[in-house]
């Protein structure tokens, strides 16, 4: 089973907001895209993290059920 962990978080929520508050002038487009940049860099980044970590694993001849 897949984790429910939110695709939006409470620190990109804040974030997004740091960043659209002084704008005023932000449409619902760009507003997406700024989540849409954030969740894939995210994605990306947690990738990444658990690529390293079942390398290392490995290196110790851990098994993982993943």
């Amino acid at each position: 089973t897949l984790k429910k962990t939110p695709l939006l978080t409470v620190c990109l929520v804040r974030k997004i907001l740091s960043l659209v508050l002084p704008l005023r002038s932000l449409s619902v487009e760009g507003a997406m895209e700024i989540v849409q940049y954030h969740l894939i860099r995210n994605l990306t980044a947690y990738k990444s993290h658990r690529k390293k970590r079942v390398k290392l694993a490995k290196s110790y001849d851990i098994n993982l059920s993943l």
